[in-house]
């Protein structure tokens, strides 16, 4: 761990190589003495101060250490008909770091800056009188900023992942709800790398890449999304709510903290423990032990900085090997992918269904050797009532489970008043914990047209495993369904 003496700093950057950090710090007064606004370079071995920089005027956005360079983004003006925000681009090249200004954005609400391979990108979030909708601009160490157009729609940066040159970003209906439309990821060339519609109560707020193929976000209604790209589609995975007056009026808002190196997500509480969660699942998991003494709130592919008083470095990596070894449990694989595959094949059939509830909690346990709780992985699928024989008719609801520990299930809902309002009965379907989806579908079927061949689960199988054991027969045959 490094020990930084900086208190409070307005944003960080690691260089490509991650071995110097720039840390920007505002204005302040300590002890009788003014300390100005600056970017210091630290090294990430010793955490000696290599160079420091005065900050520019303005508002400090963003920074971006490019190995050779520094580059900042500051706004100035109030942002008013009479005075426009004004954004400035400034270079400062070793070895001298003499400040260039390279480009300057008059009249943008809103403007975005991240680091990408070895260089960065800029972009606005509203057309002004010289840059049109949909406007990237690419730079580097050193020259003149490189500007490409994106469509003819409005667009907003997301994130970036460094390591990959990958992009993502939401764009805008250009009329005037200015409604978000589309989620994409693009690759350095804006070549559409993968996409999805995002519904007109779905609003996205901030975004992460978690690898190049893993996108996790946060928005309207506090909900987290982690899709993966597979096949030029952005697939959700999983999502969960989060409770808005605990995770608003944390420090920093409440903004998760991704840290692709362990695979994790992290969300700050106002007066509670952080959250922390499996990134491709949304799962809870345990605190890493690395962030014992805080959360972090800026992570890179190999260092989390913690602020909880001075700044601290941690690296990652050697301790994930760590991690990996006395605290994940195996793998698991998301069964969405099957429980999906089955409802379309009910679908082709003439079963009219719709995917339910996933990932219920209805389990928890750590397997043997790990301290990592694992959720009981179940889905439904609801069954139309057009498809449901006679016999069927008086039960207030009818749907296909499946479960990890037994496999599939028709679970009948009778409504038996007031006091205890519903009772629900389970028919096993005997085929195994993962039979084929067009096998499950006919017997489905055969099953609502002839209630009769309904057999109800008997108590002596309602339990075939436990889903807290690690079961590679169980995983592999879900995998071939998978989206990992």
């Amino acid at each position: 761990m490094i020990v930084l003496p900086i208190r409070n700093p307005l944003t960080v950057s690691f260089s490509p190589d991650e071995s110097e950090i720039a840390v920007w710090t505002s204005a302040r007064e300590s002890g009788g003495e003014r300390t100005k606004a600056a970017i210091d370079i630290y090294s990430v071995r010793d955490g000696s101060r290599v160079h420091s920089i005065p900050a520019p005027k303005g508002m400090g956005e963003a920074v971006v250490h490019l190995g050779d360079s520094i580059v900042s983004l500051t706004m100035t003006d109030a942002g008013t008909p009479e005075r426009p925000r004004r954004w400035k681009v400034v270079r400062w090249r070793r070895p001298d770091f003499v400040p260039e200004t390279v480009h300057i954005f008059r009249g943008v609400h809103w403007l975005s800056m991240a680091p990408l391979g070895d260089g960065f990108v800029v972009s606005p979030n509203a057309p002004d009188s010289v840059h049109p909708p949909g406007t990237f601009l690419f730079g580097g160490n050193d020259g003149p900023l490189r500007e490409q157009i994106f469509g003819a729609c409005q667009t907003r940066l997301l994130a970036t992942d460094r390591t990959s040159g990958r992009i993502a970003i939401v764009t805008h209906k250009l009329d005037r709800s200015y409604l978000q439309d589309e989620l994409l990821v693009l690759d350095s060339q804006l070549a559409v790398l993968g996409r999805t519609k995002i519904a007109s109560n779905a609003e996205i707020h901030w975004g992460w890449f978690c690898g190049k193929d893993r996108l996790v976000t946060y928005g309207q209604w506090q909900v987290l999304r982690s899709r993966r790209l597979r096949e030029g589609e952005l697939v959700v995975s999983s999502d969960r709510h989060l409770n808005k007056h605990e995770h608003d009026y944390a420090r920093n808002g409440g903004r998760p903290v991704i840290v692709p190196a362990l695979d994790l997500i992290g969300v700050e509480r106002d007066g509670k423990k952080p959250i922390w969660a499996n990134a491709r699942t949304l799962d809870d998991v345990d605190r890493p032990n690395i962030f014992a003494k805080g959360f972090p709130l800026w992570v890179s592919a190999k260092h989390a900085v913690l602020c909880e008083h001075d700044v601290e470095i941690v690296e990652l990596l050697r301790k994930r090997a760590r991690r990996e070894k006395l605290e994940l449990a195996p793998p698991r694989t998301d069964h969405v992918p099957y429980i999906r595959t089955v409802a379309r094949e009910l679908k082709r059939l003439g079963v009219g269904a719709a995917l339910g509830g996933m990932n219920q909690k209805v389990g928890e346990a750590a397997p043997r050797g790990s301290s990592v709780k694992v959720l009981q992985r179940i889905g439904l699928i609801n069954v139309a009532a057009s498809s449901i024989a006679a016999e069927f008719e008086d039960n207030e609801g009818v749907y296909l489970e499946w479960d990890e520990e037994i496999g599939w299930n028709l679970v009948l809902a009778t409504f038996l008043g007031e006091t205890r309002p519903y009772a629900y009965s389970r028919h096993y379907v005997d085929l195994g914990l993962v039979p084929e989806p067009g096998e499950i579908a006919s017997r489905v079927r055969a099953m609502l047209e002839r209630p009769k061949r309904v057999r109800k689960l008997p108590t002596s199988e309602r339990a075939r495993r436990s889903f807290s054991k690690h079961d590679p027969e169980l995983e592999a045959a879900l995998a071939t369904y998978a989206l990992e």
